[in-house]
């Protein structure tokens, strides 16, 4: 068993322990397992605004103008950044129709980088939050894979096989017991609270 799977097991049984993180995980697995046709559009543009807000910020303080979006009931204003609103603010009128885009897309991943604001790593974040299986290589994601031997690399295209490679070992050594999707999250959310 390779080193990054035994940090893997320990993380997850952390934070299968508190009952939030548990959530959190089994959300991912489920919409991941149902894949995106079982996803409405009003869920698609939702995971949308987060990702947009959560780029280049805490997903904690996105999280909390992501409610606040929603709660005024789309009241721009919210969104204290002029270019997330802006992006926002572009695709609201045509969220059902993205929508569609997507799901009738040869390469879906490929695709969602055609909205406002989502780039080559951001993609994969809506993609994953959509329900299709897949590896965000961000800051986080990265560092694991360097520290843990797999290379790292200032091109998008390498981060994402670098780090798809390393969650694919881990998914190997368990057996492919979970999704790549899902081993993302557990590492990430475990990076985020600063334990690894």
């Amino acid at each position: 068993m390779k080193a990054i799977t035994q940090v893997y097991n320990v993380v997850l049984g952390s934070l299968e322990k508190d009952p939030e993180y548990l959530a959190e995980i089994n959300h991912v697995r489920s919409v991941i397992r149902a894949g995106p046709e079982a996803v409405t559009s009003w869920f698609f543009f939702q995971q949308y605004v987060f990702v947009v807000l959560c780029s280049y910020w805490k997903e904690q303080y996105a999280r909390k103008e992501w409610d606040r979006y929603f709660e005024s009931a789309g009241d721009l204003t919210c969104i204290s950044n002029k270019r997330k609103r802006s992006a926002v603010f572009n695709v609201r009128p045509d969220y059902q129709y993205w929508f569609r885009d997507v799901l009738a897309a040869k390469d879906r991943i490929v695709f969602l980088q055609t909205m406002p604001m989502i780039g080559p790593v951001t993609c994969r974040h809506l993609a994953r939050n959509i329900g299709i299986d897949c590896v965000k290589p961000d800051r986080h994601m990265n560092r694991l894979a360097a520290e843990f031997g797999y290379g790292s690399s200032n091109k998008v295209s390498e981060q994402i096989k670098i780090t798809t490679q390393m969650c694919k070992d881990i998914q190997d050594d368990i057996g492919g017991a979970d999704y790549l999707g899902v081993i993302d999250v557990v590492l990430w959310r475990a990076c985020n609270l600063g334990w690894i």
